[in-house]
């Protein structure tokens, strides 16, 4: 099994940066066109963190015209023989009951997920349940992030393409499009991931309905140096249907 050629993807980001998983460079000249697509998406799915790691941090969910609605977040990677686990769970507030998800990763494999949810803030979680992934299109407590979104399943679609870099905040970036010729209304056809060619990191990604709409934006926040590494601050997905803004927010003290 293959270490991270490539931290891609918003979530496992903050893992590599603290130290979780392991990038290597990609190559100044990578080809371009579907075949190179399969085969940086199957790089992308190959993804295995080098350790265990926990997180805390609290999703802050912004409806267009309201106030601002924190929920306390933890996430923890586990490994397994052959897989890894991710788990976010979400603590319960006066709006909603507690949520648990759990997305189980295994190499070029179709992701499984396990969600359980509260229905009333008074109510325990329960047992966890799969999903199949069309159910998987849902929000995580509230916020902008699909449960689908949280485990990636864009790279698992069966059309990738690799496209000519493009500048994106003033930036060279490699240019990963995947499509989904399969996508629901309302759900993501299209999303285009821009990865900074020298640091070898997203700094942006973009999903489209099957309409051809913009209907989210996904962008790297701020970056601080903790205990002498490099960790993700926040995160931050806009919804451009309903102008819906998330960020999801991490706790980057020393300890």
């Amino acid at each position: 099994m293959k270490k991270a050629l490539l931290v891609f993807g918003w979530l496992w980001l903050v893992v590599c940066l603290t130290g979780g998983a392991r990038a290597q460079k990609l190559p100044p000249q990578y080809p371009e066109g579907p075949a190179a697509g399969l085969e940086l998406a199957a790089q992308l799915r190959d993804l295995f963190p080098e350790e265990d790691a926990t997180w805390q941090g609290s999703l802050k969910v912004r409806p267009r015209g309201a106030a601002p609605v924190s929920t306390p977040v933890q996430c923890r990677v586990t490994r397994g023989d052959g897989e890894w686990r991710v788990t976010y769970e979400t603590q319960a507030i006066r709006s909603q009951g507690a949520e648990q998800l759990t997305v189980i990763h295994r190499t070029n494999s179709p992701n499984q997920y396990l969600y359980a949810h509260a229905a009333t803030p008074a109510d325990t979680l329960g047992a966890a349940a799969p999903l199949a992934n069309p159910e998987a299109d849902r929000p995580l407590a509230g916020s902008d992030f699909w449960l689908s979104e949280l485990g990636f399943e864009f790279y698992h679609w069966p059309k990738q393409n690799r496209l000519t870099g493009k500048m994106r905040r003033s930036r060279p970036c490699l240019v990963l499009e995947s499509s989904n010729p399969a996508a629901r209304p309302g759900g993501l056809a299209r999303v285009l991931t821009y990865i900074d060619i020298e640091t070898r990191q997203p700094i942006l990604a973009e999903a489209y309905g099957p309409d051809g709409k913009l209907l989210k934006e996904f962008s790297l926040g701020h970056l601080a140096k903790v205990n002498g590494k490099w960790v993700v601050k926040d995160l931050e997905i806009s919804n451009r249907q309903t102008g819906s803004r998330t960020w999801l927010e991490f706790d980057t003290a020393e300890k």
